[in-house]
């Protein structure tokens, strides 16, 4: 049971396209199931982990502290 859960919550950070093949995935580097910062999709650089937003990685790309922490943690274990 408590393996379905963790598969659910899985399932709902992703995104789905009209025939229901997943299209993007949001990692699980935030406590707060709402934040997705950072998306994989294979149709953006290649798949690799990207941050969300454009502009610098933090005043001038508008990222706060813990979404450049987020991605520089992901690349590190990618």
């Amino acid at each position: 049971m408590a393996v379905r859960r963790v598969f659910e919550e899985h399932l709902k950070r992703v995104d789905w396209d009209e025939w229901q093949f997943p299209i993007r995935l949001y990692t699980f580097f935030s406590y707060d199931p709402e934040r997705r910062p950072i998306a994989i999709s294979p149709k953006i650089a290649f798949g690799r982990p990207i941050v969300l937003r454009a502009g610098d990685l933090t005043y001038d790309y508008g990222l706060t502290v813990e979404e450049v922490e987020q991605a520089v943690l992901y690349e590190r274990t990618a």
